[in-house]
This record gives structure tokens, sequence and C-alpha cells, in this order.
């Protein structure tokens, strides 16, 4: 099992659990933080007896020896840390989420060329985030410690949905996928109508776009003339 690091501190594992007191060093050991002080408090009590009740293994005690001292699930020392401070709590979730993160199959079936799972994924990672975000804000919500695979795909469709790309083909027959700089619409038809090689655009377009540029041109002097005059009139 790769050993888990909070800091420059290394946390002993024992059957899937985690060292209390190891996380204890590496929050900065202060007397308040100890476990013990956590384990007697009610909420913790009542989240080792929720998680007992799903068949999940809270707590267990080592004595004497180099392993010896508390360890806990991944759900209480989630809950540890959060209790310790905010800046701790936020740094064992990332460490936590990075494990997940290495441990996960290299073989995924991700599909983002299907508009519904990736709507559907990018959906879903946006829970993912704003979960770990109310669990920041102390809200009751408990958020998986893995990275489902479609999470993944997720924050890539997210991404994606920010960007605009485009799909060619080179000389050499090489498939390539380059990102399109996200443009108004303003400038994309300023381009096509400064270009003198444009042939792609059609007499109607043509005819619109002139007719819309005089409106707007109309509109533009007379607001400035009516500006003006309030101007001179208030003299």
């Amino acid at each position: 099992m790769q050993a888990l690091i909070i800091g420059t501190s290394e946390v002993r594992q024992i059957d899937g659990l985690y060292s209390l007191n190891d996380l204890h060093r590496a929050s900065g050991n202060e007397n308040r933080h100890r476990p013990s002080l956590f384990i007697e408090n009610k909420q913790s009590q009542d989240l080792i007896a929720e998680i007992t009740k799903a068949g999940i293994t809270a707590l267990r005690t080592k004595k004497g020896g180099t392993q010896g001292g508390t360890y806990a699930c991944k759900e209480l020392v989630i809950a540890y840390a959060a209790w310790i401070s905010p800046a701790f709590h936020l740094k064992v979730i990332r460490v936590f989420l990075a494990e997940a993160g290495r441990t996960l199959p290299e073989k995924q079936d991700i599909n983002l060329l299907d508009k519904d799972y990736f709507a559907k994924v990018r959906d879903i990672a946006i829970k993912f985030a704003d979960d770990w975000v109310r669990v920041g804000k102390g809200e009751d919500v408990h958020p998986s410690l893995t990275i489902p695979d479609d999470v993944l795909a997720g924050i890539i469709a997210q991404q994606i949905s920010r960007q605009n790309f485009r799909l060619y083909v080179d000389y050499a027959g090489q498939l390539h996928v380059a990102p399109i700089p996200n443009k108004s619409p303003y400038e994309g038809l300023a381009e096509a109508i400064a270009d003198p090689g444009n042939i792609g655009l059609t007499d109607e377009v043509i005819e619109e776009i002139g007719a819309a540029c005089v409106k707007a041109l109309a509109y533009r002097a007379h607001y400035r003339k009516s500006v003006i005059g309030k101007i001179r009139g208030t003299k």
C-alpha cells in the first residue's frame, strides 16, 4: 500500500485505516487537537455510530510497538481534519483525492463524443466539486472519497465546453485537435467582411450586413446628437 503523505509527514496505515496520531503530528501536534478529544465529542460519536451501521470499521486501537496508536477509516479521518482546522481539512482532502486518482484503473469507458454522456458527466463533475465545497462549509454532506470515472470525464467535459476546438489532418496524415480562441461574434464577423478572399457570404447576407451597419450607425449618430443637445441645453 502506497504511503499517505500529509505535508512532510507519513501517515501509517493498518488494514485500510489511518493513524490519527500521525495526522495529529502532521497538523502541528497541538494538545487541543489530540485524537482522544475528537473521538470523545458527541458529533464524532454520532458519526462513528453511522459509519459502523454501514458495516465499516470506524476505529481500531493498537497498543505498543512502532505501530501503536489509534487508527480510523477515511470518513473519520476527513472529519478529524475538519475538526482541527479548515486549512488542514482541505490539505487532507486534496491528498485523498490525489491518492484516489493514482489508483484509478487505466482503461475507462469514456465517450465524450456522445452529447448525452458529455452533458451527464459534466453535471456529475460539477456536483462532485460542489459537494466538497459544502463539506468545507460544515454542511451535512458525505461525498465519495474516490474519484469515479464519470467525474474525471466530466472535468474534461467542463474544459471542452468552455473552449472551441477544430479537428484537422495535416499533410503527413496526422490527426490534430487545436483550440480556437474564443471570440465574440462581432470579431468573427469583422474578420469575415475584411477578408478580400472570402467567397462564403451570399449576396443576401451581405445585403443584411450592410443594412444592419447603416441602422447601427444611424442609431449611434442619433444618440450622439441627443446627448450633445442635452449637454448644450444645460449650459
